[in-house]
């Protein structure tokens, strides 16, 4: 049985969800929200594992984690949505985890205008941070995002502690994900999978290529924050899609976010359409279509390289937008860069704070702008195997038409690789 279970309605939530104490030796907290999950046993049966690892490693660390799984509910759910949410609920409480402390909590009656994974993961979050700051481990204490589609590897404790423990300035780490192929229904949804990881390890592959200070995976399934900073940076957001990459690049802009390469979280590689957008959504669409899965054309990013790699140029020179490829140029007028340049120049007192304010300008969301305009007005999007091959040199792989080779070369590029951070 879990440590806690309990239901409640929106409406009559206040400050603690959970009424039991927390461990005494808390110091771990991994949020779960869950809307419609057929089989989140799996997902905590794993991190019972993982945790069982750890204590049979080290002593008595199954004291320090709890885990908290949040089912959240719309006041508007279909019928065949809130039957799965009860299933997960009753067997969340049914089933013996052992030594893994388990609190189940289901949200119903959201409001509508809320109701999504942004509210679902900011209640979760917010209770870790109540529980562990009422033992004064602001510091120390660590939130762990999981989705309840997930399998994590054996080592996902000890390495998520041991990484925060030896890297104390950093606030967030990004844990590394493979997405698990053996969890598709058929090879079609197999194909479907590799094709959207694919786009995802090519579109940070050629951020990482460009320089860019937040070339890093947002997936919010796979990453570790700490307590004091998340209460800190204003909590996480409630977007019904997305509250992950925006959460996340707000800690880019800090230049505290790192790469955790030696832990591993295994996404499933089911479809989906509960959210706008995100791997369920994506894989759905594939699925549904016969074309093959695009993405950004590679020249887009080697055209704007023209652009980001010349700050220091930027910086000592005046502005001529005829150094720069025609669809960069057009991006930039819309921008007014004219203007945005000189404040920039005017505020820097040294290359370095203005490189710095360049980036926050030029964020992770001025990017994906500029992607989508040059995809509309120039290139076209290109599908993700021709897209990986045709920019192969930036990527840094060797040419090949098996995906899931390919896939294990950018793997391995990504974890040799760490992205350009704004305090390097």
């Amino acid at each position: 049985m879990p440590a806690s279970y309990a239901k409640i309605s929106f409406d009559a939530l206040e400050d603690r969800m959970i009424t039991v104490d927390p461990l005494s030796d808390l110091d771990c907290v991994v949020i779960i929200p869950a809307y419609a999950e057929k089989d989140v046993l799996t997902t905590l049966q794993s991190l019972q594992y993982a945790l069982a690892h750890w204590s049979k490693a080290h002593e008595q660390n199954q004291d320090r984690v709890e885990v908290i799984l949040l089912i959240n509910q719309s006041e508007d759910v279909q019928s065949s949505y809130a039957a799965v949410n009860e299933a997960c609920f009753q067997a969340a409480n049914s089933h013996d985890f052992s030594d893994l402390v388990l609190h189940v909590i289901f949200v119903e009656d959201c409001p509508k205008k809320k109701a999504g994974v942004g509210l679902a993961r900011r209640l979760a979050m917010d209770e870790a941070a109540c529980r562990l700051l009422s033992l004064g481990k602001d510091k120390e204490g660590l939130i762990v995002n999981l989705d309840a589609d997930c399998k994590v590897s054996l080592n996902y404790f000890e390495g998520i502690r041991s990484f925060m423990d030896n890297q104390p300035k950093i606030d967030l780490a990004n844990i590394h994900i493979e997405h698990d192929l053996t969890t598709a229904q058929d090879e079609r949804a197999k194909e479907a999978i590799l094709d959207y990881e694919l786009h995802l390890r090519y579109f940070i592959g050629m951020q990482r290529w460009l320089g860019l200070p937040y070339a890093c995976q947002t997936i919010g399934s796979a990453f570790v924050v700490r307590c004091g900073v998340y209460v800190q940076m204003g909590r996480m957001n409630m977007r019904k899609a997305g509250e992950d990459f925006y959460y996340i690049h707000k800690f880019t802009k800090k230049g505290t976010v790192a790469d955790l390469n030696d832990v591993v979280v295994y996404p499933s590689s089911r479809s989906s359409f509960r959210v706008p957008f995100g791997t369920g959504k994506a894989v759905a669409d594939i699925l549904a279509s016969d074309d093959d899965y695009k993405t950004y054309h590679p020249q887009s990013f080697i055209d704007l390289s023209l652009f980001v790699n010349n700050v220091r140029h930027l910086y000592k020179e005046d502005l001529d937008m005829a150094c720069f490829p025609g669809v960069v140029a057009n991006y930039l007028r819309g921008q007014e860069f004219e203007i945005v340049i000189q404040k920039l120049k005017s505020n820097a007192r040294s290359f370095e704070t203005f490189r710095k304010a360049f980036f926050q300008w030029f964020d992770a969301f001025r990017l994906m702008k500029f992607l989508h305009e040059a995809r509309d007005s120039t290139f076209g999007n290109v599908a993700v195997l021709d897209a990986i091959n045709q920019g192969r040199e930036e990527l840094g792989v060797l040419y090949a038409e098996d995906k899931e080779v390919l896939l294990s070369r950018l793997i391995q590029v990504h974890i040799d690789t760490s992205y350009n951070q704004l305090n390097n």
